[in-house]
């Protein structure tokens, strides 16, 4: 569309050569049962993506889900990507009229709700600008070398509430801010690892291979003392002593 997309309900099963869902302005979701397949982005629009609703499967894309501004309030979301899983795009370089990836474009990513998994083999989270969960369960099976990172932001990563389990390499790995206000802790390991990590209460079980863990969630609590366990061996112990270790 060279204007909006609304899409309210219905089944869809796209599978394209280009976006599979595109607009030149802005998408909104409500519900509907969607699965995507592309080799460009599963869905992407020049300004907004706005879901609120709906089962969304996107099992083939360069880049998942793509626009300037994506609000996330609710829906069953999945996204495999041969690159970057949710991306806030670039701004434009007005010296060679290119998309700039490395400067902060005003964009943002919000979540506020929906249960969201993102298999990337790029960055699992990207934002050319900033990112912020108020709440919704997300998971993110990130990269596995060192040149990506499960999370990718160039202004702040604001973390209030819901879960956060993202898990990739190190090499490129960063933490949410620290003026985040729920409980998050990031742990490097010593080398690549596999099968399910225990922290807590909280249990996830990786596609594949990581090196790198986040975790964030209202369940872990400041001055207490937890045993990360990888494939039932415990690994080592931990005391979060700041709200963002």
């Amino acid at each position: 569309a060279t204007s909006n997309i609304l899409i309210e309900n219905g089944t869809f099963n796209i599978k394209s050569v280009d976006d599979s869902i595109h607009s030149n302005s802005a998408i909104k979701i409500q519900g509907g049962d969607i699965t995507l397949s592309s080799s460009d982005d599963g869905m992407h629009a020049d300004n907004t993506i706005n879901i609120s609703g709906g089962s969304i499967n996107i099992v083939k894309s360069y880049e998942g889900i793509e626009a300037n501004y994506i609000i996330i309030d609710d829906g069953d979301i999945k996204v495999i990507s041969s690159d970057d899983g949710i991306n806030i795009s670039g701004g434009t370089n007005q010296s060679n009229g290119r998309m700039d990836e490395f400067s902060d474009n005003g964009g943002y990513l919000k979540i506020n709700g929906g249960n969201i998994y993102v298999n990337a083999s790029g960055d699992g989270l990207d934002s050319n600008g900033s990112i912020y969960i108020t709440n919704g369960y997300v998971t993110v099976d990130g990269p596995t070398n060192s040149g990506n990172g499960s999370l990718d932001y160039n202004g702040e990563f604001i973390i209030s509430g819901g879960t956060l389990i993202a898990v990739g390499s190190s090499g490129m790995a960063e933490n949410v801010s620290s003026s985040s206000t729920q409980t998050t802790i990031q742990i490097n390991l010593n080398n690549m690892a596999s099968g399910v990590i225990e922290f807590g209460s909280i249990k996830y079980s990786p596609s594949k291979n990581y090196q790198n863990i986040i975790i964030s969630s209202s369940s872990l609590e400041l001055n207490k003392e937890y045993t990360l366990k990888i494939d039932g061996s415990q690994y080592s112990t931990y005391t979060l002593t700041q709200t963002v270790t």
